[in-house]
Formats: structure tokens, sequence, C-alpha cells
């Protein structure tokens, strides 16, 4: 089993020493880049709009701030993104109590971001996605709340994660289990399973998936890359994956 990173940093505990060479490598590799990759991070600015957009054929074209106002004080979570897209969206209702959690790997915010982001109610927190330490930071941010919507836009930084479906499928169980049961929505970004080696071999699809993970009181709606997940109370609280 790899030993480049300590046990104790990844995101998950596992016995499969291909998953743990493939996380231990990446970790290692976005600490290498770290500087490039805070200078260069491809996203910035983004709009809750282009989410929308983004998201638009598994929301049903309904819009999220519509989602996110309906909401008596809503908490948000935007994994692998600055606070930017969450402060346009917190702007449309300025007066209502919020919590906003922007997650990014490291914080470029200029002082006119830090106190617009306090004024609105978000907290940037920076670390590896892949790393234990990270999500630890985001529950302690959390302070007991459940969240009502978590966004996911992770292909936008695909060379940071891997391709790799498992390592996906943990990230998607970690944010799972910070979603509010009162219908919290998850929306993520993911790559695409037709071309998964893994899941080819096993002849799952993202389609029997969701027929599966539906039984389970989890309410799906996904296309190529993109995917919706409500969670109920009847939800269970770990997503359950094909074997």
């Amino acid at each position: 089993m790899g030993n480049s990173v300590e046990a104790k940093r990844r995101i998950i505990k596992t016995s499969d020493e291909d998953l743990v060479r493939q996380l231990d490598y990446q970790i290692e590799e976005n600490k290498k880049n770290s500087t490039l990759t805070c200078d260069e991070w491809p996203v910035y600015g983004s709009l809750i709009r282009s989410y929308e957009i983004d998201f638009r054929a598994v929301t049903g074209f309904r819009s999220i701030s519509g989602f996110v106002r309906r909401r008596p004080a809503p908490v948000v979570i935007d994994l692998m993104s600055p606070s930017d897209t969450l402060a346009d969206l917190f702007m449309k209702f300025p007066d209502k109590p919020k919590l906003g959690i922007a997650h990014s790997y490291c914080d470029r915010r200029n002082k006119e971001r830090l106190d617009r982001d306090e004024k609105l109610g978000i907290k940037q927190l920076s670390g590896d996605i892949l790393e234990l330490e990270t999500w630890e930071k985001i529950e302690k941010t959390l302070n007991g709340k459940k969240a009502d919507l978590i966004m996911e836009r992770a292909l936008r930084g695909k060379h940071y994660i891997t391709s790799d479906i498992r390592i996906h499928a943990v990230l998607l169980n970690k944010a799972w289990k910070l979603l509010s049961s009162d219908n919290g929505m998850l929306l993520a970004e993911i790559p695409n399973p037709r071309f998964d080696p893994l899941l080819n071999e096993k002849k799952i699809t993202l389609s029997n998936w969701a027929s599966f993970i539906k039984e389970k009181n989890v309410d799906v709606n996904f296309n190529l890359i993109t995917l919706r997940l409500i969670k109920t109370p009847n939800s269970p609280e770990k997503l359950p994956f094909l074997e």
C-alpha cells in the first residue's frame, strides 16, 4: 500500500492499493503544484446563472436562486469554487439569514471580496478536496447545520481530482453526508461513466445506478456529466453504489 501520504490525510480508508496510489499521487501533485494551481485556477467570478445553465438539464430548467430563496435560512456549499458565485447568489436576498461555504484549493480574495463575503455570511475555506482535513473544516464551519444546497462543478478542476469514478463516488458521499434531509439538493458534475473501464467491465451504467438509488428513496436526475440528487427523511445516510 502506498505510504507517500499519511493515511489520515486521505478522504477514505481503503485496502485498494490502486486507489491508494492514485490518491497519494494526486495529493502530492496538488501540493507540488500548489503555486501554479492558485495562480492559474481556471474559473473565477462565475455568476449563479452559469451554474443554472450548466445544470439545467437535471434541474428541469428551474432556478437555483429560486430554490434557495424559498428556504427560510438557507445553507449553501459550493465545492471547488471561490466565493464569487455564492456572493452573486446571496446578493439576490441580502436581508435573509444565511450561511455560505465556498471551498477552493487556496484563498485569493482581496480586501473588497473579504468585506463583501463577511457582510453576506460567506466563509471561504481552502484545502485539497482529497484530504480529510478539508472536509473536517467544512463540518466545523457548518457547526451542526446541514446544507440545503451543495454545488460541485468538479470537472472544471478535474486535473486536481483525477477522473477515477471511485474517487468521485467518495466525494459524492462526503457531500451527501452534509446535505439536509429536508429535500436538500446536491448538484454535481461527474466524469462520463461510459468511458470508465472498471464500470464497463462490470456493466454498470449511470442509468442502472439511478434506478437502484431511486429504490432507496433518493430522488435522482442525470445527464451525460451532470447529476442532481434530492435527500428526504426516507433517504439513506450513505449513498448506495452498485458493486
